[in-house]
């Protein structure tokens, strides 16, 4: 969605997939170190981007997402009560 609305605004969007930032990440998962890998995977010269999905897409995508019935939750996580 941010990149089409950033890209309308004449701006170049590219989107790294988080599987290609992960490597990247030397610490502890928080924003701060989330955004060092972003910076750090961008520029490398063999990073792979994707294309924005189109509105049409992303709304197919959402859409079969709710479709889905919810998991039972794991039976360790049930509290007795």
């Amino acid at each position: 969605y941010w990149a089409r609305e950033i890209g309308a605004l004449g701006h170049e969007t590219k989107l790294i997939p988080p599987a290609y930032v992960k490597p990247y990440v030397k610490r502890q998962k928080n924003d701060m170190a989330d955004a060092e890998a972003i910076c750090e995977a961008a520029q490398r010269p063999t990073m792979r981007f994707v294309p924005p999905k189109s509105a049409e897409a992303q709304g197919a995508a959402t859409s079969s997402r709710r479709c889905v019935a919810p998991r039972a939750p794991a039976s360790g996580s049930r509290r007795s009560g």
